[in-house]
């Protein structure tokens, strides 16, 4: 009698332990890492209501019946690279063309990023628009643009964040969109030689353009200087072998003036002529 009790008891146990268990009442430990939310999902098998909880659960251990489980979100900043093999430019070149776009879930929010939108989220709602919108940027600019204009890109990234921006909002996707960054456009190798040896040809005519304007410059000054010479020697009745002269001595002063503070220096001073006057220390 007492061992037919025993097991009666212990089926009565058994049984009850199922039904609490099929009816989602034993408790089961989940955890929720550093920087995301979980979001709980109830799934009961007999009593209450499937679905999402309103409030995410925050990072730490938590407690959940056996019929309900969290789905993690990561709701630090995030960054998805996007890549473009042969992407045709406005000057029909095909380029290998690199992106990034940083966003970041709403805290808070992520039950409804789960009931509306899922786990994959970028994956099936953010993704396409935005490579749609990096290619259609990159066709419509030329090959040399995108390599060496900084300014161009830098529009683009601005123009295709406030796309995205506007996507989300009007989806009522619950994500911050904080930057577009464009990098690493790379032409074919040919292009990339032929963009070298432009670079080169425009630095050179530069260059030359440099060189003539300063030769030009320089005419001017020797022809200014010359006419005031000649107005000078008109001015006082010099002849040319006197001007020389005189122009010898303006150099030879012009010579002591550069020198006279100078210790242990001596200038020989010539006369024009073929002799040499007396040396003159300048200390």
């Amino acid at each position: 009698m007492r061992t037919t009790s025993f097991w009666r008891r212990g089926w009565v146990g058994v049984a009850a332990l199922a039904a609490l268990g099929s009816a989602g009442c034993v408790y089961g430990p989940e955890s929720v890492d550093a920087g995301h939310e979980g979001v709980q999902v109830d799934q009961p098998w007999f009593f209450g209501t499937p679905g999402v909880e309103a409030q995410p659960r925050n990072t730490g251990t938590h407690w959940l019946w056996w019929t309900s489980h969290l789905v993690e979100y990561d709701v630090r900043p995030q960054q998805f690279n996007e890549k473009f093999n042969d992407l045709v430019t406005a000057d029909n070149v095909p380029v290998d063309f690199r992106a990034y776009l940083l966003v970041q879930l709403e805290q808070g929010e992520t039950p409804i990023v789960h009931e509306k939108f899922g786990p994959k989220w970028y994956q099936t709602k953010v993704q396409e628009v935005f490579r749609t919108a990096l290619r259609d940027f990159a066709r419509g600019q030329r090959v040399f643009d995108l390599t060496t204009d900084a300014t161009v890109t830098t529009q683009g990234e601005f123009a295709i964040l406030e796309t995205i921006r506007e996507y989300v909002q009007a989806e009522s996707l619950p994500v911050q969109v904080n930057r577009v960054v464009i990098g690493g456009v790379t032409p074919p190798a040919v292009v990339l030689e032929e963009t070298a040896r432009t670079a080169a040809q425009e630095q050179r005519t530069k260059t030359e353009v440099a060189r003539a304007r300063a030769e030009l410059s320089r005419a001017d000054a020797e022809r200014n200087k010359a006419l005031a010479d000649k107005a000078y020697a008109s001015a006082f009745g010099l002849n040319p072998d006197q001007f020389l002269t005189y122009r010898s001595l303006e150099i030879q002063k012009e010579m002591v003036e550069v020198v006279k503070t100078k210790d242990k220096v001596s200038v020989i001073i010539g006369a024009g002529g073929a002799s040499a006057m007396p040396v003159v220390p300048t200390r």
